[in-house]
């Protein structure tokens, strides 16, 4: 289980996907408790233009990377919108989180 697996769904604070990547990567970001609640506007396919939130969240923590993350994460999932991810794909939620923390946790190492 990746760290922001682990955060995902689960009580008491129930993060969304979007969330639950900012608080797989606090330490490494500094992300403090304010970012990661105002990402709750980002899950259930609220991130701009459809995109799956947990992909959002990863591209705000590395933004010069945020066409490499996409485009992996789209090899890796066939899609980068929550609408076709869910529907299409038949990805969960579960699975688009597990794909941006180990992207991003990939993504971090290279630096």
């Amino acid at each position: 289980m990746t760290a922001s697996e682990h955060f995902f769904h689960k009580a008491p604070e129930n993060y969304n996907c979007a969330q639950a990547i900012l608080k797989g990567f606090e330490q490494e970001f500094s992300v403090d408790n304010s970012q990661i609640e105002a990402f709750r506007a980002f899950g259930g396919g609220r991130a701009p233009l459809g995109v799956c939130g947990a992909l959002f969240a990863a591209q705000q923590l590395l933004p010069h990377e945020a066409s490499n993350l996409q485009t992996e994460f789209t090899q890796r999932c066939g899609s980068a919108y929550c609408r076709e991810l869910k529907t299409q794909q038949r990805i969960s939620c579960t699975e688009a989180v597990k794909t941006a923390d180990t992207l991003l946790r990939k993504f971090v190492t290279k630096k």
